[in-house]
């Protein structure tokens, strides 16, 4: 419909003549939209902020407001989504009921706002309408669930103060489909500002916020703290949440037996739920969690595991399952051997492959793509590391050693498919799996156009002019789908073209936090991208002042990675920056003493004393630790460094160069200790004589030197600054290194329990592929005529599986236990991980792999030996859970029994 077009393009331009032009050719145009489209040109307006055009379009058809479109969204969730507060008043003057319209999962404008953390249109929206604040999603939600649910702090903190304003206290007690509160799902979130916020005095004193909520799966706040720890533990928000009277579920009501059999558990943090058994929540506590688990732990344990399936599936290659003829035996019409049948074969090569030719094929496939795909682990989690070339040098080499011996050792008949086999799983197995994640990220990020997403990761800013021109409200959709934009993809890849013009078109993106309390600010920053954080900065300076996650400004990223030139970028552009400080009350200059980033210390310093800030040098965290404590405790005398450079004991207490001294060098922290104590209590196997000297020479004492004091016994902090005193009194080494969640982190255990599950995986494929006693080397079928003592055998059968068949089926038991168990500890203990795909296809290869050889080198017992690997492979889970709660089920009773 050309009419349709027209209007469509004055709307999407903003162009009122134009509109007023079609009007005139056409006055019924506005009557007829609902005939041909399911969007109206006030959706189109709102989402592309022309605030004139919208003025126009309530006046002349003001019904259009309420509308919602085939994805279920109204002009108002446009709008609110979009920040553009103009257009949110002008709907709301119309009708302040339009902000508790619902439209996709019964999603509110006011819920869009919430999620991506507009804090003018919050205040806006419950201003006219205070009751749209109660309206729930289809799960349950509430726009302050969300708030949380969605990192947006800011937002959190308009809508506590507005909803004590309109009294409407309720809202902290809505809970959720699966009946957690907001204070279940931030402390699931480990947010530990807001759990502060939540549990203020006046809302404890009032009863707004209820502490001890349960949940429907039986836990309080307080249980979810424990259940899932963080890596650098929880101390902070256990403190802040037993000082507000929580407790554990099993402390208010002890659960009844029922609850001892399955329970239904929900991770606020993660979205999930599953019905397991009590015990099995180990699975969703050895989960990969970005921000628990360091990236080195991840990759250390993929490496682990793709070294394990390269070395298995390496063995198999050179030596396969079967082992080699010993000699040339070429049949012919004269040669009688009796009772011995051999079929043609050539010495050194394989005896599965000319007996055998399918399964040899097979195990050649799945083999191949095991070892192919776990070099290609190897190579993309050791990039950029030291020494790569000679490492994938090391991989070539090892890879064409493997191609050329598995050519090598196949018969005639299966040379050509085994050729092809190796050479096209070499090419393009690595691509098949990018094509497959790619495939998978595309449903996954539904909400981003991916021509978008493409440009973004890209770079290509032409191309990003192109789908402008195609579609110039394309981006405008993201701020209701997404909690991620392309300007974070971009900074992240540090793309300056494309974020120079992106921040052209729309600014305002800026300044959006996503899903993590990350802006685009804080990854250029993280990243020193110094360009992207210049042109960020020429947007709006204040953007460096932004709290992410923990009220980390991009300024403390920056600290913690030691980027100097973005450091030096954001005093010039923002001084106020450097007075920032995180939830622990740390400054920029701890975090770059604490992570011994010396040059930007050196620069904070420098920044610090021409601007007269010298009091900052004395800000201690929550545990009364000055940056002098944080120098002692990491002893940084900066050994690496040049002697022209002054290292961070002698910058931080002042030199000749520097000026009279500013710091408090006897500053005392909340567990009694100066700098000198901590220097004392950690000192060093080389020694610490340089530092002494130095924090003496400034005049350093002991804290019982400086004012005599006791300091309580029941401390008992968690702090680079006090000793670990609490060992185990126990008079076993089992009590002493016994797991305890308290001390042990997941990634610990993780890496132990990898360790482990590797080394039985390896063992038991190698019994496997090659059992013990060999294999026969020659075919002998026994008849009336022949008196020798073997038995009937045929050559690659396993000797074992011939003389003593009971012993064979007892280690195909027990092997393929073992096997099967320990794939499964490895799927489990890597859930999440990155390339987590790639990996399930190692161990899938590797599977295939023995269940496709062990069956064909068995001989009589073929057939068992299929059903027990199969039966092992399906039914071991299940069992291991059944055991597992047997177990817990029998411990309980004892225990109510003594």
């Amino acid at each position: 419909n050309r009419m349709d077009i027209k209007l469509f393009e004055a709307s999407q331009t903003g162009d009122i003549d134009y509109l007023s032009r079609i009007l005139r050719e056409q006055p019924l145009i506005l009557n007829n939209v609902a005939l041909f489209s399911t969007q109206n040109p006030l959706h189109t307006a709102s989402l592309a902020g022309h605030v004139d055009f919208v003025k126009n379009i309530l006046m002349l058809k003001p019904e259009f407001a309420p509308e919602i479109n085939q994805d279920g969204f109204t002009p108002m969730h446009f709008a609110a989504a979009n920040g553009h507060i103009e257009i949110v008043k002008e709907l709301l003057q119309a009708d302040p009921g339009l902000c508790r319209v619902q439209g996709k999962e019964r999603k509110t404008p006011l819920h869009f706002a919430a999620i991506k953390g507009r804090t003018e249109i919050l205040s806006a929206m419950l201003s006219a309408c205070p009751d749209c604040v109660q309206d729930v999603t289809v799960q349950g939600e509430t726009a302050l669930y969300l708030a949380v649910k969605y990192n947006q702090f800011e937002a959190i903190r308009v809508l506590v103060e507005k909803i004590r304003e309109m009294d409407k206290e309720d809202v902290f007690r809505v809970k959720d489909e699966q009946g957690n509160t907001i204070l279940h799902l931030a402390t699931g979130r480990k947010q530990r500002q807001v759990i502060e916020l939540f549990l203020a005095s006046g809302n404890i004193s009032s009863g707004f916020i209820e502490v001890n909520a349960i949940n429907h799966s039986g836990l309080t706040a307080f249980d979810m703290l424990l259940i899932y720890p963080s890596e650098a533990g929880d101390r902070e928000i256990a403190e802040i949440l037993q000082g507000a009277g929580a407790m554990k579920a099993r402390d208010i009501n002890p659960p009844p037996d029922s609850t001892l059999h399955s329970v239904t558990v929900n991770i606020p943090n993660s979205g999930e739920t599953f019905r397991i058994s009590q015990p099995d929540y180990l699975v969703e506590y050895f989960k990969f969690k970005k921000g628990r688990d360091s990236p080195s732990d991840a990759r250390t344990a993929l490496l682990v595991i793709a070294v394990l399936v390269a070395t298995a599936t390496f063995q198999v290659g050179v030596s396969p399952p079967g082992g080699f003829w010993q000699d040339t035996h070429i049949p012919d019409q004269s040669n009688s051997t009796g009772s011995t049948i051999s079929e043609a074969h050539f010495a050194g090569n394989s005896i599965l492959a000319t007996s055998k030719p399918v399964a040899f094929c097979l195990i050649v496939f799945s083999n191949s793509i095991g070892l192919t795909v776990s070099l290609y682990m190897i190579n993309v989690l050791t990039s950029r590391f030291p020494l790569q070339l000679e490492l994938q040098i090391c991989m070539a080499a090892m890879f064409f050693t493997y191609n050329t011996s598995v050519i090598d050792i196949s018969a005639d008949q299966v040379k050509l498919y085994v050729i092809l086999t190796t050479a096209i799983l070499s090419v393009f197995t690595p691509i098949v799996v990018r094509w497959i994640r790619l495939y998978a990220k595309r449903n996954i990020i539904k909400t981003m156009d991916m021509g978008l997403f493409e440009a973004a990761q890209t770079g290509n800013v032409d191309f990003l002019q192109q789908l402008l021109r195609e579609n110039p409200i394309s981006f405008c959709n993201f701020a209701l789908l997404s909690a991620e934009n392309p300007l974070n993809i971009a900074c992240t890849m540090g793309h300056v073209d494309f974020v120079k013009e992106f921040i052209r078109l729309k600014p305002e993106f800026s300044k959006e936090v996503n899903q993590e309390g990350i802006s685009p600010m804080h990854i250029a920053a993280a990243n020193g991208h110094v360009e992207i954080v210049r042109e960020l900065m020429i947007v709006d300076s204040r953007l460096c002042l932004l709290d992410g996650r923990a009220k980390k400004t991009p300024l403390h990223y920056a600290a913690i990675k030691g980027r100097v030139e973005v450091i030096k970028e954001m005093l010039l552009g923002c001084p106020d920056c450097i007075e920032m400080v995180t939830v622990q009350r740390e400054t920029a200059l701890h975090l770059a003493v604490r992570n011994g980033h010396f040059e930007a210390t050196k620069v904070l310093m420098d920044w610090v004393r021409e601007n007269n800030k010298e009091d900052m040098l004395n800000m201690k965290d929550e545990l009364g630790n000055t940056v002098l404590h944080l120098a002692a405790w990491k002893k940084q005398r900066q050994a690496s460094f040049p002697i022209s450079l002054f290292p961070v004991m002698e910058l931080l207490l002042g030199t000749k160069s520097h000026g009279p001294r500013s710091l408090e060098v006897n500053a005392i922290n909340q567990n009694g200790l100066t700098a000198l104590d901590v220097l004392r209590m950690f000192p060093s196997e080389a020694g610490d004589a340089e530092i002494v000297e130095i924090l003496q020479g400034a005049g350093g004492m002991r804290a019982r030197d400086v004012i005599p004091q006791v300091t309580p016994d029941h401390q008992t902090l968690n702090s680079p600054t006090r000793p670990d005193t609490n060992r185990s009194q126990s008079t076993t080494l089992v009590e002493y290194f016994k797991f305890k969640r308290g001390r042990d982190s997941p990634s610990e255990a993780r890496g132990t329990l990898l360790l482990i599950a590797t080394f039985i995986a390896t063992t038991t494929f190698q019994v496997g592929v090659n059992p013990p006693g060999g294999f026969w080397q020659d075919t002998n079928i026994a008849d009336n005529s022949n008196s020798t003592s073997n038995q009937a055998h045929i050559a690659g059968q396993a000797v074992l599986a011939t003389t003593n068949k009971t012993a064979f089926a007892l280690l195909v038991i027990f092997n393929s236990i073992g096997l099967n168990a320990s794939l499964y500890m490895i799927y489990v203990l890597t859930s999440k991980f990155p390339l987590q795909f790639e990996l399930q296809i190692c161990m899938l290869a590797m599977f295939c792999t023995y269940n496709t050889a062990l069956p064909n080198i068995s001989q009589n017992l073929f057939l068992y030996v299929q059903i027990t690997t199969t039966i092992m492979s399906s039914a071991l889970p299940f069992v291991v859970k059944f055991i597992r709660r047997f177990l817990k089920l029998e411990n309980t009773k004892i225990r109510r029994h003594t």
